[in-house]
């Protein structure tokens, strides 16, 4: 079997879960609120634990991983 292209794997993964993020922030009062808090929250984590040999860069990375995830999330809540 033919593996599939690592940027499609990372776009359906992507996909996956920011509709699992969508499906979490409809169950709150603030959809848009829960989305900013988990941003934040996985922001902190991904500072407060660094690996050895970490580089800064890959944080920043993350942490622009976890916003355009949120962006993504944010986008299904208001064109559904």
């Amino acid at each position: 079997m033919r593996q599939l292209d690592p940027d499609i794997r990372l776009a359906a993964l992507e996909a996956v879960v920011s509709r699992l993020l969508v499906a979490e922030a409809r169950q709150t009062p603030d959809p848009a609120g829960m989305l900013d808090q988990f941003a934040s929250r996985m922001r902190r984590e991904a500072e407060s634990h660094p690996m050895a040999g970490d580089d800064p860069r890959d944080r920043m990375a993350l942490a622009g991983a976890l916003l355009q995830l949120v962006a993504l999330a944010k986008e299904k809540l208001i064109t559904e």
